[in-house]
C-alpha cells in the first residue's frame, strides 16, 4: 500500500475512487425520489449501480434538486397487495376504477374506457377521462359521440376481419398471442426481451423475408391499427415517471411514421396472486400504477385504453393460477380470452 500515499502520482485511481465515492453518495440521497423505483441488492452491488442504470434510462443525477421524495411502500410492502382498498388512482381515474383499484362493472357488463361522457359536476376542464358508458353492444351508427366539439368513439364488437390490417407490438405475451391466437392475418411485431426503451433499436421485424427494426418496417408499410402492449420487462428498470416518458416518445414517433392509425395502448397484464405477494418488484400493484398512467394516455380519438385483465383476472386481481404455467404468461388454452375482449373493443371511426 505504501505506492498510493501519494495519490496526485496516481490521478486516474484517484478519481475512480472519488466518483464511486460521489456516486455511491447520491444514490443514497436519491434513494426516495428519483431512484425510487429502482432496485438493488447490496451484498452483490454498491449503490451507484443505480445512478448507473438511472443514467441510461435518461435519469440523470442533478434531477435530485427538483424531486421531492416520494413514498414507495408499494414497492416494499407487498404484503399492501391484500389490504389495498384505496388504490392510488388521480381524480380523474376515479370514474372508471373502483375501490378495489379494478374497472367497475354493473349491469354484468365491462365498463369500456373509450366511451367518454362530459362530467357537467366539475368545473375543471381537466377531466378527460371522465365518466364511462357501457354500451358496447351498439351499430356504427352510434359510435360516435361529441366532446367538447371533438369526436370521440365508443367501443363496439368486431370481426377477426378487423384485425386485417392491424399490427401488434409487444413482448412475450404479445409472442403468446402470436402462436395461439388462431389468428394469421395480423402482424406480429413481438420479441421475449422487447421493452419500451428499445422498441426501436431491435431488428425483430420481418417484411419480405429480411429482419429489420419496428421504426424501418414502418416507414414501408402502413397499418390500421397499432395495438401496443409493453411493461413487464421495465418494472425492474427506471419508474413510472422514466416509463410513461419513453411511452409518449414512442406513440409520438409511431403517429408520425403512421398517421392516421387507431392506437390501442394496451395496459401491461398482471400476473398471479402468488408471483404478486411474493416478488418486491414484479406484483401487480407495480403494473396497476403503471397501467393507471397509461390510461391516461387516451384520447379516444386517436389513442385508445384497453386492459385486458378485465376478462383475464380473478377476484385477487391476479392470473388464475389455473390460467397460467409460470404465473406470468398464459397457457395457450386462455389466449382465447384476450382474443375475445378484443373483439369486444374495436373502433371503428368515421370515414
Amino acid at each position: 500500500m505504501k505506492y498510493f500515499r501519494h495519490f496526485r502520482e496516481y490521478p486516474f485511481i484517484t478519481v475512480l475512487i472519488g466518483s464511486t465515492l460521489l456516486l455511491t453518495l447520491i444514490g443514497y440521497l436519491g434513494k426516495n425520489n428519483i431512484y425510487d423505483g429502482y432496485s438493488v441488492d447490496l451484498w452483490k452491488a454498491p449503490q451507484l449501480t443505480v445512478v448507473l442504470e438511472s443514467i441510461k434510462d435518461r435519469n440523470y443525477p442533478w434531477k435530485i434538486a427538483s424531486s421531492g421524495n416520494k413514498e414507495v411502500d408499494e414497492v416494499n410492502d407487498v404484503s399492501a397487495f391484500e389490504n389495498d382498498n384505496e388504490s392510488e388512482i388521480s381524480p380523474d381515474m376515479g370514474k372508471q376504477y373502483g375501490e378495489d383499484g379494478h374497472k367497475k362493472d354493473t349491469d354484468n357488463n365491462k365498463e369500456t374506457d373509450a366511451d367518454i361522457d362530459t362530467d357537467t359536476d366539475t368545473d375543471t376542464d381537466t377531466d378527460t377521462d371522465a365518466k364511462v358508458d357501457k354500451n358496447t353492444e351498439t351499430d356504427t351508427d352510434a359510435d360516435t359521440k361529441q366532446e367538447d366539439g371533438k369526436t370521440t368513439y365508443r367501443f363496439t364488437k368486431v370481426n377477426t376481419d378487423y384485425f386485417d390490417d392491424a399490427l401488434f407490438i409487444g413482448d412475450s405475451r404479445t409472442v403468446g398471442l402470436s402462436e395461439y391466437s388462431g389468428w394469421n392475418n395480423p402482424t406480429f411485431y413481438a420479441d421475449s426481451g422487447l421493452t419500451i426503451y428499445d422498441v426501436f433499436d431491435k431488428e425483430i421485424a420481418v417484411m419480405d423475408g429480411k429482419k429489420m427494426t419496428i421504426e424501418k418496417a414502418l416507414e414501408k408499410k402502413s397499418f390500421g391499427k397499432i395495438y401496443i402492449m409493453l411493461g413487464i420487462n421495465e418494472l425492474g428498470t427506471g419508474n413510472t415517471e422514466t416509463f410513461i416518458a419513453e411511452y409518449k416518445k414512442v406513440i409520438e414517433k409511431i403517429q408520425r411514421l403512421q398517421p392516421g392509425t387507431i392506437l390501442f395502448v394496451e395496459g401491461i397484464m398482471n400476473v398471479s396472486r402468488k408471483k404478486s405477494d411474493s416478488d418486491p418488484i414484479f406484483n401487480n400493484i407495480n403494473i396497476k400504477d403503471k397501467n393507471d398512467h397509461l390510461a391516461l394516455l387516451a384520447d379516444n380519438k386517436d389513442i385508445f385504453y384497453i386492459d385486458v385483465n378485465e376478462a383475464i383476472t380473478d377476484e385477487t386481481g391476479g392470473i388464475p393460477i389455473e390460467y397460467t404455467f409460470d404465473n406470468i404468461h398464459l397457457k395457450a388454452a386462455y389466449y382465447s380470452l384476450w382474443t375475445d375482449f378484443l373483439l369486444e373493443h374495436g373502433v371503428v371511426r368515421e370515414k
